[in-house]
């Protein structure tokens, strides 16, 4: 009874690690298989909505992004308010007292759109899918863009980590390219959807504050 024993905990051991190394396998190979253009557009795209953050500069700049809507707010009382859903714009200048009103193009201008539409639609940038990794514990599909017309020892490649469930971009590298080595030159790591934005933070400027001001259209 003890020999049948051992055998049968042997086998399942054996089992169990079979089971292992294919789920293993699996997983290097999921990561491996080529996910489309489109797919990452519609991901990014769809990401729009969870993209909110706030930043404050070494200049006591504001930032505030929350969906589609970006807002700065400068030391000096300055304003720059983006509504990328109804493509308005409002430029508050405290040093010229003067208000410019303008459309800034709508959704295909984003705070999170403009990050990364250029190289998808520029046929100098060649992409590329270079799998999926956990960046502090997101999981992230890693793309590429290769800039096709640069030049050796400049900037030629930019590298993305795009939040697998909410579409946002996590984190962005830059490279330079010189003597067919890469060379990481900047990268810059996003918290685009734990920033902390109020309705106060985004709010339009009040324009009726501002009796000074001459405004522009």
């Amino acid at each position: 009874m003890n020999k049948q024993h051992k055998k049968l905990k042997k086998r399942i051991l054996i089992l169990i690690l079979i089971i292992l190394i294919f789920i293993f396998v699996m997983i290097k190979y999921l990561n491996k298989i080529n996910i489309s253009e489109k797919h990452i557009l519609d991901l990014l795209n769809n990401g729009i909505k969870n993209v909110n953050y706030s930043v404050i500069d070494s200049d006591n700049t504001k930032i505030f992004v929350s969906g589609n809507i970006e807002k700065i707010v400068y030391s000096n009382g300055s304003i720059i308010y983006n509504d990328y859903d109804t493509g308005e714009s409002i430029k508050v200048s405290a040093s010229e007292k003067s208000i410019t009103k303008y459309n800034n193009g709508g959704k295909n201008e984003g705070p999170h759109y403009s990050k990364y539409v250029d190289y998808f639609e520029n046929d100098d940038y060649e992409y590329k899918y270079e799998g999926i990794e956990n960046l502090s514990d997101n999981k992230c599909i890693v793309v590429s863009f290769l800039n096709k017309q640069g030049k050796d020892g400049v900037f030629l490649k930019q590298k993305m980590w795009i939040n697998k469930k909410l579409g946002v971009i996590e984190k962005i590298e830059y490279y330079t390219i010189e003597n067919n080595k890469e060379k990481l030159l900047n990268k810059t790591k996003y918290d685009m959807h734990d920033g902390s934005v109020s309705d106060s933070d985004i709010s339009k400027p009040n324009l009726s504050t501002y009796k000074e001001y001459t405004i522009n259209k």
